[in-house]
């Protein structure tokens, strides 16, 4: 039975990438990356590492949600 569950396990995992594979990365616009840059308490400037992480969740559950669904 454990078998079984990590082939189909494996096989899920095989047609997701294969999909995800074929998708075009989404266009970030400037307002997209100053809405990320946010403000802190401490005005040390931007940390543009949190800007990144921040763009780069966000397109993704944007972009790969509707499959993990499906």
């Amino acid at each position: 039975m454990r078998l079984y569950g990590g082939a189909q396990y494996h096989r899920a995992m095989a047609e997701f990438r294969f999909v995800v594979g074929g998708i075009k990365c989404p266009q970030i616009t400037r307002e997209e990356i100053v809405n990320a840059c946010g403000v802190e308490d401490i005005h040390d400037g931007t940390n543009y590492s949190r800007t990144a992480c921040v763009i780069a969740v966000a397109k993704a559950r944007d972009t790969f949600e509707p499959f993990l669904h499906q």
